[in-house]
C-alpha cells in the first residue's frame, strides 16, 4: 500500500515539475491486452474491457467514439507515446512506453479524458 501511494506521489510531482509524467512500470502492466502489434487500443472500461479503439498514428482528436471515454489504454506501439487531456496535443499528459499499458486510467488522472496522442521518441 505505501508503495503504490508513494508511486502516485512521485508521478505527480513528476507532472507538477515537468508537465508531462512518464510512466514507470509500477502499477502499469504489460502483455498485449488483445492490442494488435503496432497499435495504440484505447478501451473504454479498466481493465482492457468493454469497446475498444486502435490507433495506429498520431490523433490530434482520437475521435467521438472513444473521446474522454477510455478508462484503460495499452501501448503495442515501437516507441513511447503521450497521452493528452484535450484536442491537438494540450492538457495534462503522461508518456507511456511502448509495450506498457494501464488498465485503470484513474490512477494516473486521464480516466475519460485522453482526446488526443503522439508517439515520441522519449519520454
Amino acid at each position: 500500500m505505501k508503495k503504490k501511494t508513494l508511486t502516485r506521489g512521485l508521478l505527480a510531482a513528476a507532472v507538477l515539475a515537468g508537465g508531462v509524467a512518464a510512466a514507470v512500470p509500477v502499477g502499469a502492466q504489460t502483455g498485449t491486452q488483445g492490442c494488435p502489434l503496432g497499435a495504440l487500443c484505447l478501451y473504454e472500461d479498466i481493465a482492457f474491457g468493454g469497446p475498444l479503439v486502435i490507433l495506429t498514428r498520431n490523433s490530434s482528436y482520437v475521435g467521438d467514439d472513444i473521446n474522454n471515454r477510455a478508462s484503460s489504454v495499452f501501448n503495442n506501439t515501437d516507441l513511447p507515446v503521450i497521452l493528452y487531456s484535450e484536442r491537438d496535443f494540450a492538457g495534462f499528459s503522461i508518456c507511456l512506453l511502448s509495450g506498457m499499458g494501464f488498465g485503470n486510467l484513474d490512477t494516473v488522472g486521464l480516466d475519460n479524458t485522453i482526446s488526443s496522442w503522439k508517439k515520441v521518441n522519449n519520454c
